[in-house]
């Protein structure tokens, strides 16, 4: 590899890195400036021990894809996308018109709603996820109000959603600690980094139980989570207050007249068979909303990057941190995505930071 490597502080500061997120925020300059110094604080607190390698392998990327768009005129959203998400669209929307205006029977209420929620989901991930990153319009409020539409059946708040996809997935893919899909629960082990349970070598049998449990989980407690913890602050800075709170109950009122309301009012369905019909196939859409994201995101060779503070215990202690206890070596469990992976001693450190399980490979 050739040529002068650019330090990943200064490929942040191009207006290229933080124009994209400000245009989702819908931001004027002077708050761009806070929000990039906001972001390189936060980035800087996070080394790792691949750091040059990294950025050299960044920096030929750019470069490949620089010379691959040379002179080739770069659009948004081409009419390949808008069929597609259309498609979702009028099945989702007309499933929804026959639910209110067809006078079914209860069965068939239930398949027709779960069309409706179904293709719902598949909208947010056609135009949702693309409204997120700002690249189905050039204007930033043009993107929100269809990120604001694409996820109405799906219930997670799409402006919290937005800024952890940007500023937690994306940076700090698989990072432990860092990116907030991989965050630590009690059931399901997602991380090399997490502690091993005994119970986690039947993680492949009880994890669909648990998924279908996860846009509740999302829409009535992971959401409250993310909008009130001072934990999550990082995440929210550059949004007022008030725009947030007002976007969250704006939407959480949209969702819930458009999936409940509706329905109640304009059906003759008993309020506790709507709401069956409601969390069942939210459950269903849940399930495959998991399933589409395991084959992208866990598998035998996905890469959990670990920063220098949570380096193994095998080459020696935290430097910024003094240990004051250490616990036994764990396991991965069999099925396990992390398969291949050896959990080793926690580090306890005396100062701010919690206990870490770091890991090594054994391939």
């Amino acid at each position: 590899m050739s040529g002068a490597k650019k330090p990943a502080a200064a490929i942040i500061a191009k207006p290229a890195f933080w124009g994209a997120e400000s245009r989702f925020l819908g931001l004027g300059r002077p708050a761009r400036f806070v929000l990039l110094t906001q972001t390189l604080l936060v980035m800087n607190n996070i080394r790792f021990t691949n750091a040059q390698a990294e950025q050299a392998f960044l920096h030929d990327l750019k470069t490949e894809v620089h010379q691959h768009f040379a002179g080739r005129p770069i659009a948004h959203a081409d009419w390949r996308f808008w069929a597609k998400g259309g498609c979702w669209f009028a099945l989702s929307y007309g499933a929804c018109a026959l639910l209110l205006l067809g006078h079914l029977t209860a069965g068939p209420f239930w398949a027709v709603y779960l069309v409706f929620n179904l293709a719902g989901l598949l909208i947010g991930f056609s135009w949702g996820h693309d409204a997120s990153h700002s690249t189905a319009f050039r204007r930033h409020w043009a993107n929100q109000w269809l990120h604001f539409v694409s996820f109405l059946t799906v219930g997670i708040d799409p402006l919290l959603w937005g800024l952890r996809h940007l500023r937690s997935h994306h940076i700090y893919a698989n990072v432990e600690g860092s990116d907030i899909d991989i965050d630590r629960n009690p059931f399901l082990r997602l991380s090399p980094a997490h502690p091993w349970r005994p119970y986690h070598r039947y993680q492949a049998w009880y994890a669909p139980l648990v998924y279908l449990l996860t846009l509740a989980h999302s829409v009535f407690w992971g959401d409250w989570v993310y909008l009130l913890h001072p934990d999550y602050e990082w995440m929210r800075q550059g949004v007022g207050r008030g725009q947030l709170w007002l976007r969250f109950f704006g939407f959480k009122v949209g969702h819930f007249a458009l999936m409940l309301g509706l329905p109640l009012w304009l059906t003759d369905f008993s309020v506790g068979w709507v709401l069956f019909t409601y969390f069942s196939t939210g459950a269903l859409c849940a399930l495959t909303f998991i399933i589409m994201l395991v084959g992208t995101h866990f598998f035998l060779e996905a890469d959990y990057p670990t920063s220098e503070h949570d380096r193994p215990a095998t080459v020696g202690p935290c430097t910024n941190c003094a240990p004051v206890a250490t616990g036994t070596p764990g396991k991965v469990g069999r099925g396990s995505s992390a398969a291949g992976l050896t959990a080793t001693r926690p580090i306890t450190c005396s100062r701010t930071c919690a206990t870490r399980t770091t890991a090594r490979s054994t391939r």
